[in-house]
């Protein structure tokens, strides 16, 4: 195997492994961390309209929620252009819990920017 197929291989085990990373950090901070963020988030129209909307509907509600409050956090003047998230909530958040939050979306956002680099690297090797 030539250096290019072990470095596939690699990347496809790094990928492989960040994706597990993600879901599992999704469902800890989705059971443990998710009331304390709803709570810190409760002028915020946008969240309280998807907690309404989620409630009762399981881990994978509480996943989609946690990861929607993680992008609120992260990026609150992009999040708060529709008028629909407050910016003081945001700024009021704890800053243990939004380091964790902050760090859950980038981990995110690399995982699947490293996903997409593979799948596309493949699709140009496969027509080369």
């Amino acid at each position: 195997m030539n250096m290019l197929g072990v470095l596939f291989n690699v990347m496809a085990v790094a990928v492989a492994v960040g994706m597990l990373a993600w879901v599992f950090l999704a469902m800890y901070l989705g059971c443990r961390k998710l009331e304390i963020s709803l709570a810190h988030l409760q002028n915020c129209r946008e969240i309280n309209a998807l907690a309404y909307s989620l409630r009762g509907e399981g881990i994978r509600a509480k996943m989609q929620l946690i990861t929607h409050v993680s992008m609120i956090v992260a990026f609150p003047r992009l999040m708060s252009r529709g008028e629909q998230v407050s910016l003081e909530d945001v700024t009021g958040f704890p800053d243990p819990l939004k380091t964790q939050l902050k760090a859950f979306i980038w981990l995110g956002v690399i995982v699947y920017g490293f996903l997409l680099c593979f799948a596309l690297i493949k699709v140009f090797e496969h027509f080369s």
